[in-house]
């Protein structure tokens, strides 16, 4: 493995210590000679940060660091993974929030995970993203990326949509809403609307339905290299699609959301410490059986 010397900070100042935790893991940096710069993450707060360390701008820290600490919850990376142009930088995630699916660290893990990374000694493992554009009368109304999922859904009524991958057509779908989630979003919304649970290892995509008005209605499991059309044929004012659950577009009457696997990868920095299925039997209570 490479060895940095130039980590940089993504700090959610909402969470209690993030900034403390920042300023005495920069302290220990650079005390063992690494170039340190701090951001904020991409979140309002009222009144603004005003830590002890100087702060840069986020796409800034990104393009000069050779390793991403983010300081946050499984939210921030989102964002983090979404926004910034990432992707070629290994990231090391460390929880300050509350389930920690995605954030693999601890607080109390941060100075010996950046031990391990000054001295090379680290594996990485690569998260698929969702390319997404919304398309109207051939025109692009949005573009953006997911690491999670896209969900598309109306708030008020029932959704009706035809649903097509590789120009060739699967259903007709009326329900709640539609979601198409890499193999780590499996365990977000997809799962809590009866999807099943992907390795992030696998070269998949997922279509899980919300609420379908059908019985016959269930999740597909799709190779990664298709894509996928979600065509809207009825909708409201309310019907939105929404990124990660954080960046949302309007809907329209014969909108089309064209979803693929992003030709870029988001890099995690694994820990040793846990597996995914260490993780989902932790955060999920896989397989807990009922105490007599």
């Amino acid at each position: 493995m490479t060895t940095p010397r130039r980590i940089g900070f993504i700090v959610n100042p909402k969470l209690k210590d993030a900034f403390g935790v920042a300023e005495r893991a920069s302290a220990w940096l650079e005390d063992r000679g690494a170039e340190v710069s701090v951001a904020v993450a991409d979140v309002v707060v009222d009144p603004p940060p005003a830590p002890a360390m100087p702060l840069h701008p986020c796409a800034e820290v990104v393009a000069g660091a050779d390793t991403l600490v983010v300081l946050g919850g499984d939210g921030t990376l989102l964002g983090v993974a979404r926004t910034t142009g990432s992707e070629n930088v290994p990231i090391l995630a460390v929880n300050m929030g509350h389930l920690g699916f995605l954030t693999a660290f601890t607080r109390d893990e941060t100075e010996s995970a950046l031990d391990r990374v000054l001295r090379g000694d680290y594996e990485t493992e690569q998260r698929a993203m969702i390319e997404y554009e919304v398309v109207v009368d051939e025109t692009r109304q949005a573009h953006g990326y997911a690491l999670n999922d896209i969900v598309v859904r109306e708030n008020a009524h029932l959704l009706s949509l035809e649903v097509s991958a590789d120009g060739g057509r699967l259903f007709s779908f009326r329900g709640d809403g539609m979601i198409v989630a890499t193999p780590t979003g499996s365990t977000a919304h997809s799962v809590a609307a009866g999807g099943p649970l992907i390795h992030p290892g696998c070269d998949v995509l997922l279509l899980t339905p919300i609420s379908a008005f059908v019985l016959a209605m269930r999740p597909i499991v799709m190779p990664a290299s298709c894509h996928i059309t979600l065509t809207v044929t009825s909708t409201t004012p309310s019907g939105v699609l929404r990124a990660d659950g954080q960046e949302q577009h309007s809907l329209v009457e014969g909108s089309e959301i064209r979803a693929r696997r992003a030709d870029k990868a988001l890099t995690l920095i694994r820990s040793r410490e846990r597996d995914f299925f260490g993780v989902v039997r932790a955060k999920l209570h896989l397989g807990d059986l009922p105490r007599s």
